[in-house]
């Protein structure tokens, strides 16, 4: 938007330094970082050369990437990867604000917010107003609109420093006894492990919590392979489940990626889709008498349509698994 001539002012409550799950991007992503400007090979992120997985039935399938006409993978450093989008928008002509926290908020005509920064406070007047705020969906619940869920599961999350032998670059994601894992090297010396399963399996004290996942680590093949002598981890724990806001644009607003519709990180698609999102964003605006105006089915159409492509493949990928668990 800032490339189209629009003032713009990106809010962030962090200052791009907190982990975030989702450290894996397929090859198909360069195009879209490129037409922003984002050279992830000249980053500090790790070439990942495919995907490799492990059903329950002790079968394995793999994808690889040699086969993309783009190239590597990458496992990202999720710090790096946000500071770095954010040093492209400015350079774009975004003004940025970190460690905001909004203080006002009220629609009318114009949308006006107070934003609370460390050393000052930024009054905003804004024709238009843009909701990338994740699965918080923070401008979404201040309009009281609410999020259908689609599925359930959380994820809980650590990162463990790697062992000398560990090269293995690749994703992997492994079927548990009680839900799925996955598990990918980072650039700074640390392995991700995550275990996505039901909430309720992560029910209770932070104690139970990591004793749960240690034992559940246990019972996997090939991810346990890399910490035969682990000791309780420190988790991070959030919901992953499926998502779609019941409304996704108004007449001066719209919410993008995670906040429209977020997908489960065994995809590996939502980084994609929120800078596609991102990017398409000038795709469904036009100006009229000084004012930005929005094709909203156009819009929700896109959302729907990506939500029920999901969801399909989503079935396509876990239902022989659901089925052979039931049994």
């Amino acid at each position: 938007m800032a490339r189209l001539g629009c003032s713009v002012v990106l809010a962030e409550r962090d200052s791009f330094d907190r982990c975030r799950i989702g450290e894996h991007v397929g090859p198909e992503i360069k195009p879209t970082l490129r037409t922003l400007g984002y050279d992830i090979e000249a980053k500090h992120h790790l070439a990942s050369p495919g995907i490799l997985s492990r059903w329950i039935d002790g079968t394995e399938s793999e994808r690889d990437y040699i086969c993309s006409p783009f190239g590597s993978g990458h496992n990202l450093s999720r710090p790096a990867f946000e500071s770095g989008l954010a040093e492209v928008a400015r350079e774009a002509g975004v003004q940025m604000v970190t460690r905001a926290n909004v203080e006002l908020c009220e629609r009318g005509q114009h949308w006006r917010f107070s934003l609370k920064c460390p050393d000052h406070v930024l009054n905003v007047s804004a024709k238009f107003a843009v909701d990338a705020s994740g699965r918080q969906a923070w401008l979404l619940r201040q309009m009281r609109i609410r999020h259908v869920r689609l599925s359930h599961e959380a994820a809980a999350i650590a990162y463990l420093r790697r062992s000398r032998d560990d090269t293995d670059n690749r994703l992997i994601v492994e079927r548990g006894r009680n839900g799925w894992w996955y598990s990918l090297p980072l650039s700074h010396g640390m392995r991700a492990v995550a275990l996505i399963t039901h909430p309720t399996s992560l029910a209770g004290s932070a104690e139970c919590r990591a004793e749960f996942w240690r034992k559940e680590l246990s019972f996997t093949c090939r991810i346990s392979e890399y910490f035969p002598r682990l000791k309780q981890p420190s988790l991070i724990t959030c919901p992953v489940g499926v998502q779609a806001a019941e409304k996704a644009c108004g007449l001066n607003w719209i919410a993008i990626g995670d906040a429209a519709a977020a997908f489960d990180p065994l995809a590996g698609q939502g980084i994609h889709k929120a800078l596609q999102d991102g990017n398409s964003l000038p795709s469904f605006l036009s100006a009229e008498d000084g004012r930005l105006s929005l094709n909203c089915e156009a819009y929700l159409g896109c959302i729907d349509r990506s939500v029920k492509a999901h969801l399909n493949q989503r079935s396509e990928f876990y239902a022989p698994e659901i089925l052979q668990t039931q049994d």
